[in-house]
């Protein structure tokens, strides 16, 4: 699928390392894995985690992240945004951590953060490790792992210039236009002249 990338805005520098989920605050998501793996990192360098997203339909569940992001440094849960301001909260994200538990077909998040070269990091699962190539524009871990998640995450917070590397390596978006044009092709074959 393409998206609309003409007009998002640059990136918003920082003096810490900005860490975000985005997408439905739902256990399957694999939000606690990430709280938990956050909970395990270590030292100095400042970062930060904010979650994207609605618990609606799961107030329990979104209650007990509720109380579990504030007693965890750093963290804050924003709430859901609309659409049009997915570019605006990428432009002020340097990871994108997509801890999901059950297969993914192809996430936005993906290719929204691939578009604005914000590397990712992903359960190695289907549609997600489809998307992402360890090591090269992201990393993955073990699915349902909080003790890889936190590896992964610690190497970026503690290997000087991966994240950089891993932004520069972003694959290119495909857009609206691109798929259109290649269905276009696709049905032209396949139809009587």
């Amino acid at each position: 699928q393409g998206l609309e990338v003409s007009g998002h805005p640059g990136k918003v520098p920082s003096d810490h390392m900005r860490f975000a989920f985005m997408g439905q605050l739902k256990a399957h998501k694999g939000v606690m894995t990430l709280l938990d793996a956050w909970g395990r990192l270590k030292g100095p360098r400042p970062r930060t985690l904010t979650l994207w997203g609605s618990a609606a339909g799961e107030e329990a569940f979104g209650e007990r992240v509720r109380q579990i992001t504030a007693k965890l440094d750093g963290v804050e849960w924003r709430g859901a945004f609309s659409p049009a301001e997915v570019w605006r909260v990428l432009a002020s994200t340097d990871v994108m951590i997509i801890p999901s538990l059950w297969v993914e077909n192809s996430p936005n998040v993906i290719l929204e953060s691939q578009a604005m070269q914000v590397p990712l990091v992903g359960s190695n699962i289907g549609g997600i490790a489809e998307l992402i190539t360890h090591e090269r524009d992201g990393l993955l871990f073990e699915t349902g792992s909080a003790v890889d998640l936190a590896i992964q995450l610690q190497r970026l917070l503690d290997e000087p210039g991966l994240r950089e590397q891993l932004s520069r390596s972003a694959p290119p978006v495909r857009t609206v236009a691109d798929e259109m044009a290649d269905l276009t092709r696709l049905f032209r074959r396949f139809l009587p002249a």
